[in-house]
């Protein structure tokens, strides 16, 4: 198949998303404030240690992708924000490469459907705040959405060449995060789809690029925690003492006080948790607030305002090594000086205006349980018709996909016993709404088939 739309329709789509794109992101270059976490530390501290010292990492629920990436940045430049901004970049290109890859096989009606979507996720919250995160989320998102763009792009237009791009998607998110092996179950399906439809020339060429991959991540599980089989989140380690494996099994009172509720739901609980956190997420600056306010004021009483409400370390382990490569977040008059520009930008009218569309649009008509009932009834008309067809379906087997990156992601974090947080479900988020121009198209295929 070639592409059904001319060229300025790609072009228009594309400046309309940016559009979208750069004004969701505007708050952050007003006041370019950045979050980080102990996890941020860790990704740093675990590269710098194996470069430097030859030691390898305790455990292997952290894969190297991050880790690498973040150095190479920092190497460019000594800054946390080469990282930011990287993440922000890496987004804004995986979601334009999509919308290229949907005007080349769709028509225009579920083109600019797909461009109204994607213009609308990049406005809820959650979309900005784990962009400026330092964490693995945003990076996995990106790879996310990449997988998105290969499936399509494959299953309308079976090659060797596509075929290959699909096996590097598949395994580029086990690269981010331990819960990216559900990719697993999706390479064994594409598998049976080759088989069972005589496309066996494109076997080896599938095949490659994943088992290779997926072999360097099992050595390096191997090398760290003595187990060959990467299948993600892992706590069995040689390298953990027995004073550390107490200190695990005795969790410490912090812990108790903010994720004992958490800890004692089951995994359908759990799982009804993760989703639910989808329909709670609140304006960038007030997340921000939330979420280091409350904790580092809870549990360091003794740090200033300054540093709560922007910057801090969870533990004071590898202080050193994150000092080195995240200065800037020791200097005490930047932090103040941000903290007083995110109250200028906040009483601008632009401000409000933005923050009244995410409160007033945004929350009410995309931030609530239809759009997950909506990816459950997707996969029950998919898998009707994969039924109904005998698999011979490509526009559903596209749709079932789908919503079998926000199932398989949500799934293996509960699986993998992580508990069910917000930056956990993050990555899957933009599917909710991503569903339904594949939804719309399958249905207007069916309506065609029976005509």
């Amino acid at each position: 198949m070639t592409n059904r739309n001319n060229y300025n329709s790609l072009i228009l789509g594309l400046v309309l998303f940016s559009f979208a794109f750069l004004i969701s992101r505007a708050q952050f270059f007003a006041c370019p404030t950045v979050e980080i976490q102990n996890d941020s530390g860790e990704y740093v501290y675990w590269i710098d240690a194996y470069l430097s010292k030859g030691e390898m990492p305790p455990c292997n629920y952290i894969p190297i992708g991050y880790p690498v990436i973040v150095k190479a940045l920092t190497l460019v430049k000594d800054s946390v924000y080469s990282i930011v901004f990287f993440q922000i970049a890496l987004t804004f290109c995986s979601f334009s490469l999509l919308l290229f890859v949907v005007w080349r096989f769709y028509s225009k009606y579920i083109y600019w459907i797909t461009v109204a979507c994607i213009a609308v996720y990049v406005q809820i919250p959650n979309s900005l705040f784990f962009d400026i995160y330092l964490l693995s989320e945003s990076c996995y998102n990106s790879t996310l959405v990449l997988l998105v763009a290969g499936l399509i792009a494959f299953f309308n237009q079976p090659t060797k060449k596509n075929s290959v791009l699909l096996s590097i998607a598949l395994t580029a998110p086990i690269l981010f995060r331990p819960t990216g092996a559900f990719t697993i179950v999706m390479f064994a399906l594409t598998v049976l789809y080759l088989i069972r439809f005589n496309k066996r020339e494109f076997l080896i060429a599938f095949f490659s690029p994943f088992l290779l991959v997926y072999f360097i991540l099992s050595t390096y599980s191997l090398c760290v925690s003595g187990d060959p089989i990467f299948i993600g989140h892992s706590r069995i380690t040689r390298a953990i003492t027995n004073s550390q494996k107490n200190e695990i099994q005795t969790p410490v009172t912090h812990q108790d006080s903010l994720f004992l509720p958490l800890e004692k739901m089951n995994r359908w609980q759990r799982t009804l948790w993760l989703y639910a956190n989808y329909t709670k997420q609140s304006q960038m600056y007030s997340r921000i607030e939330e979420a280091n306010d409350k904790y580092f004021k809870r549990n360091f009483p003794q740090t200033n305002e300054w540093t709560c409400c922007y910057y801090g370390w969870i533990d004071t382990t590898m202080v050193k090594e994150r000092k080195a490569v995240f200065k800037e977040f020791y200097y005490t008059d930047k932090m103040r000086y941000l903290a007083d520009r995110e109250q200028e930008v906040k009483k601008t009218k632009l401000f409000k205006l933005y923050d009244l569309f995410s409160n007033k649009i945004i929350k009410k008509l995309f931030l609530n349980f239809f759009w997950i009932a909506l990816m459950f009834a997707s996969l029950l008309f998919a898998s009707v018709v994969l039924l109904q067809t005998k698999f011979n379906n490509y526009r559903a087997i596209i749709l079932l996909f789908l919503v079998l990156i926000n199932i398989g992601t949500y799934a293996t974090v509960i699986v993998a016993g992580f508990l069910p947080l917000p930056r956990y479900g993050y990555p899957a988020e933009f599917i909710f709404l991503l569903q339904l121009p594949f939804l719309i198209d399958l249905i207007q295929e069916r309506r065609n088939a029976f005509k």
